[in-house]
């Protein structure tokens, strides 16, 4: 045979190899990522000497009126959330985390940071009856999963936390980020977003949050459901929700002023549907940010107004004029849940000063949302936690030990495929393995092949 046609013949089965590989496999996508891996965030931030505001904006395509809802079978009420139907209950959030230089590693790695051994949603996340029967972490704090920490509350793993007594000297130091929280259905239609902090745990702050929960252990059934003098009905139809066809103008929310005791003997058909949340009034530390929200032309609006200093330096960033901070961002849009949602990296913000988002001193009561906005571009992390990013396995953890900040080395387009890869990272190696496979296939057959045709070449 030729050699060019042996060398056309290799490289058909290179070309083939490669083809059908991705064919039976496909391109990996992580169940639940997003399809757009990157999102802009507008954002806009005043000041009038004892209160900040601040806008953020994002394109957002639908309301995501509730966090979950309560579904009656024809026989027993069933909690339904976002992931059954993603779609319907997706609620959407917008989340910044404040820093003013207490974890100065913040300002390097931004939320990375907090993404440690054994976080929920994430491959390895603690089992919840190993965390119920810890000690501290379950028997002091009552937790029964991991949440965003940082690394230096713990002693290398989740299961490791340093001593009450250290944590106690660290919230004192500072060593903690405040969280601005807003939800679209737990505490939006309240106009409140929720604050919270983060250092061994994420904990709301001291006080009560703005809603609870529309169950009743004892009697298994819902604690309240809509008035029906005030909203024409006792419960909402589950149809209505698919069809996206709620009178959303009525504010079908649960309300605890306005609810009214659960029924159990109204006449309750299969379908009906009740909030599982209630909203109330917050109070203490938790109720400092208050918020006000709407969806218009294909953008999500949220502004957020707390007190420059709150009183809390325990639970919450205190901001002054002249002052310099870390921030960064996470949205939960489009029916994004659990971890796949999109974050920034981390960025500078200050009162009166250049920084990558500056507070300016507002003239007058109100803010002027006029003045240009600094947009930034959120991106999709996938599922890497703290520990993958310092180990071995990470070509850059040298870097990160040295404390080169994330942005030096990689954007947000490149950390979004990173992330991306990383998740899927199980069908990559299948991908690369059937791949490999087939390319053996093929190249134990062309000899024989060749072998094949040899034999039927005429000799001279």
């Amino acid at each position: 045979m030729p050699r060019a046609n042996a060398i056309a013949l290799l490289l058909f089965v290179a070309l083939a190899t490669g083809w059908l590989g991705q064919a039976m496999i496909g391109s990996p996508q992580p169940d639940g990522a997003p399809t757009d891996l990157w999102l802009p965030l507008q954002v806009q931030a005043q000041h009038d000497g004892e209160t900040v505001h601040l806008r953020l904006r994002w394109p957002s395509r639908h309301e995501h009126r509730f966090h979950d809802v309560l579904r009656f079978d024809g026989e027993n009420w069933q909690a339904i959330g976002a992931d059954d139907y993603p779609e319907l209950f997706g609620e959407e959030r917008v989340a910044m985390l404040l820093d003013d230089g207490g974890v100065p590693d913040f300002a390097r790695f931004g939320g990375y940071l907090l993404i440690g051994d054994g976080t929920r949603f994430m491959p390895g996340a603690a089992n919840e009856d190993a965390v119920a029967e810890h000690a501290f972490l379950g028997g002091e704090l009552g937790l029964t999963d991991i949440r965003k920490h940082l690394p230096d509350t713990r002693l290398g793993s989740w299961d490791a936390p340093v001593s009450a007594a250290n944590l106690e000297a660290q919230r004192e130091a500072g060593y903690f980020l405040d969280l601005w929280h807003w939800r679209g259905d737990r505490g939006g239609p309240a106009d409140v977003s929720d604050d919270l902090h983060v250092a061994e745990h994420r904990h709301g702050d001291s006080g009560r949050s703005a809603y609870s929960t529309n169950w009743d252990d004892d009697a298994e059934q819902p604690r309240y459901m809509l008035d029906p003098d005030r909203h024409g009905t006792a419960g909402l139809r589950w149809q209505d929700l698919e069809e996206d066809s709620v009178d959303w103008s009525a504010r079908p929310w649960l309300i605890e002023d306005t609810a009214v005791a659960f029924d159990p003997e109204h006449d309750w058909q299969e379908g009906d549907t009740l909030p599982r949340r209630v909203l109330r009034e917050p109070e203490g530390s938790r109720a400092a940010i208050m918020a006000k929200s709407r969806l218009r032309d294909g953008w999500r609006e949220v502004i957020l107004n707390r007190k420059l200093d709150t009183g809390e330096p325990l639970e919450d960033k205190t901001l002054r004029p002249g002052g310099s901070y870390t921030v960064a961002f996470a949205v939960h849009s489009d029916g994004a849940t659990g971890r796949h949602h999109h974050v920034s990296l981390p960025f500078s913000l200050a009162l009166e000063r250049p920084a990558d988002i500056t507070v300016t001193r507002m003239d007058g009561d109100t803010p002027d949302w006029t003045e240009p906005d600094r947009t930034i571009t959120l991106f999709y992390p996938g599922q890497v936690n703290w520990p993958r990013i310092t180990g071995s396995g990470h070509a850059g953890a040298d870097a990160v030990a040295q404390g080169i900040p994330v942005r030096a080395r990689h954007d947000e387009h490149k950390l979004a495929l990173y992330g991306l890869e990383a998740e899927a990272e199980t069908a990559v190696i299948w991908n690369w393995a059937v791949t490999l496979l087939l390319g053996l296939v093929l190249l134990g057959i062309l000899p024989w092949s060749l072998g094949r045709l040899d034999d039927r070449e005429p000799s001279a």
